[in-house]
């Protein structure tokens, strides 16, 4: 008796176009490499076809692999979509990698990784700290399932959900001398200033800011660790711009001071952003804890159209 075509069939065919190579798509799949390789000969027994050239380091599809594509994307997508929206949470079982921005990881990520655990409990989150430029580009590669950090979002290719916004003021610490008046760009010019890395949100921000004063400035530090950054301000390296929700406590105790300025707090609208187009049952529910879990200012809404199937 011939096999017959599955849904596991597909569903490895899909993750090997999507990662590249049989190996990523194992490990995606929670199983081997021969078990990938074995459905792959399977596939190609059922019908009749070659779909991948194996001359070639990555998985290189051969013309009527490519024909299969769309059919495999529309297949897995539905056979997604009824586990999420007809079986029961139980059924959701796996591995979402979640990138997030160190602003959520140190404030309601506890909370969104509680609820998960308890409304979701056969899925695993595998979480990556950094700031969004990066994470975006894994999210694109297909290297992340959900993204959380900030904004804002102009890629068609995905779709963000707003998670609120938070307020970034300058601090510096207790001994750093700075005139007792409302500050200028000049008087945090003359500074030295200590700042999240150039791939971030608030680099940028800071050189704009400081380019619309025509005020020159230094940046003595740069690191990817928000806590890196807020901890040299304490200790009176220099002035930064962080937010005051995740510093509540030294700001009370007095070893970060915020500081009056002429420009208003700095807002920073936060997103839960997916993959456009690519319906991802465990990715899609996480989102929606998130978009539950939030404690960033301001209500919810949704960004961008439903995803597609």
């Amino acid at each position: 008796m011939s096999q017959a075509l599955n849904v596991k069939h597909l569903e490895t065919f899909y993750w090997i176009v999507r990662l590249g190579t049989f190996a990523a798509a194992a490990e995606r799949l929670h199983t081997t490499q021969p078990t990938v390789s074995a459905r792959i000969q399977e596939l190609e027994q059922v019908l009749g076809v070659i779909v991948f050239d194996r001359t070639h380091h990555r998985a290189k599809l051969t013309p009527k692999g490519r024909e299969l594509v769309a059919y495999a994307e529309r297949v897995v997508g539905m056979t997604s979509e009824i586990m999420h929206r007809v079986g029961n949470a139980a059924s959701l079982a796996g591995v979402v990698r979640l990138g997030v921005a160190e602003l959520v990881s140190v404030t309601w990520l506890p909370v969104l990784t509680a609820v998960v655990h308890s409304r979701y409990p056969n899925i695993t989150l595998d979480i990556e700290v950094d700031v969004m430029d990066p994470l975006l580009g894994r999210l694109r590669e297909g290297d992340l399932d959900l993204v959380l950090g900030p904004g804002p979002m102009n890629d068609q290719n995905i779709a963000w959900h707003s998670l609120g916004t938070a307020k970034f003021h300058w601090m510096a610490g207790r001994t750093m001398e700075l005139p007792a008046r409302e500050l200028t760009p000049t008087d945090l010019a003359s500074h030295p200033i200590v700042t999240l890395c150039a791939d971030s949100h608030v680099y940028r921000h800071i050189e704009h800011w400081f380019e619309e004063f025509r005020e020159p400035f230094r940046f003595v530090t740069s690191c990817n660790r928000m806590s890196v950054v807020a901890d040299l301000t304490r200790r009176g390296q220099g002035v930064s711009l962080l937010p005051r929700v995740a510093y509540e406590p030294e700001i009370a105790e007095g070893s970060l001071r915020i500081l009056k300025t002429r420009s208003e707090a700095y807002a920073v609208e936060f997103f839960a952003v997916l993959s456009h187009g690519r319906f991802n049952p465990l990715a899609d529910a996480v989102c929606s804890v998130a978009l539950e879990c939030t404690t960033f200012a301001g209500k919810p809404k949704r960004k961008a159209p439903e995803r597609a199937a």
